[in-house]
């Protein structure tokens, strides 16, 4: 009859016997090494000192080849149109504009290290702090449109330019219209 000390103690042995430590894994097989991996970077943090190792160089700073079929298939899958436009005075998304947000949060939602800028934009009638305060509005717009659709927070930079940077320099309301805009850049 096993006492309870004694099955207690013959546990234990068998936990320690199964127990090894990564360096004698390494030992009996070298071949098998524990992969190390480094946190995606802050974003926004450009003090990034640690490297990622590269069995391949030149490599970028998460460790993936640069030219390799992952790099080059990134910057193809980017939405093509990148501007969304606004009614005069409004903030509010148009249909049209809904849809191109949601083939960013597509792209964003499987590219989990981009990040998004969204660059508010007004024509320049009103005052430059009413205008500035518009672009902001119509940039948190598009922005809480891209929560809404899952894309992190973490992942969106809202700015605001007001009146500051037109793309159309008339006086019309074409022009207008141009310039009343939130644009959508991958950095």
């Amino acid at each position: 009859m096993i006492k309870m000390r004694d099955l207690v103690l013959i546990l234990a042995v068998v936990v320690l016997a199964g127990c090894t430590t990564n360096k004698s894994i390494e030992k009996q097989n070298p071949a098998h090494k524990i992969p190390t991996s480094t946190p995606p970077p802050i974003l926004g943090d450009t003090t990034m000192t640690q490297s990622v190792p590269c069995a391949n160089p030149p490599c970028d700073s998460y460790g993936t080849a640069i030219g390799s079929q992952q790099d080059q298939s990134s910057s193809v899958d980017i939405p093509d149109r990148q501007i969304i436009y606004f009614d005069y005075d409004k903030d509010n998304i148009r249909p049209k504009a809904h849809l191109i947000l949601e083939e960013h949060a597509t792209y964003i939602s499987n590219h989990p290290n981009a990040y998004i800028r969204l660059e508010g934009h007004t024509d320049e009638r009103g005052s430059r702090e009413y205008n500035l305060a518009l672009a902001e509005r119509r940039a948190n717009a598009a922005k809480e449109v891209l929560l809404i659709l899952g894309v992190f927070e973490n992942q969106l930079v809202t700015i605001s330019y007001g009146e500051e940077q037109p793309v159309a320099l008339e006086h019309n309301e074409e022009a207008w219209q141009l310039n009343r805009r939130v644009e959508l850049i991958y950095p």
